[in-house]
């Protein structure tokens, strides 16, 4: 995980593509927080990509979407940890859903 992280913060340019699944994997959410993180510092390029997802439904957690966020911090975490890892990648999800990015839905 480290050698991600450390590639992740030398790149340009990072493209975050997400799924119906994409809150389902610890990984995923944790490179999500560092690419964030670069964003914001170095302002890397951030290139989001919704593969058959709804922005909206990114940026304000609804319904599958949010229920694997909760169910993947709480298999994770425990106690106050959990509530942390919710705020962090509920955060994270959201910055990245305000980014300018892809749905490719309009290419289909």
């Amino acid at each position: 995980m480290e050698e991600r992280m450390r590639a992740i913060a030398g790149s340009k340019i990072a493209i975050i593509v997400f799924s119906k699944s994409y809150t389902e994997s610890t990984c995923c959410l944790i490179e999500l927080e560092k690419i964030i993180e670069c964003h914001e510092t170095f302002d890397q390029i951030v290139l989001p990509v919704f593969y058959e997802i709804d922005l909206l439904d990114v940026r304000h957690l609804k319904d599958d979407f949010g229920k694997a966020l909760e169910e993947t911090a709480h298999k994770s975490y425990s106690g106050e940890q959990t509530e942390h890892a919710l705020l962090r990648w509920s955060r994270a999800l959201n910055k990245a859903a305000g980014i300018n990015g892809l749905d490719i839905r309009h290419f289909m």
